[in-house]
């Protein structure tokens, strides 16, 4: 079990892990930020 990353066009990434039968949403991250602000 890992977390996974999806970029939304350019601007958001959307952090998230697969569960038994659930998908639990970790982060939803602009990316226009700055990486170190990025907390899972």
């Amino acid at each position: 079990m890992g977390v996974y990353k999806v970029n939304n066009l350019r601007y958001n990434t959307l952090y998230y892990r697969i569960n038994t039968n659930n998908v639990e949403i970790l982060s939803f991250f602009s990316n226009r930020q700055s990486p170190d602000n990025l907390r899972i």
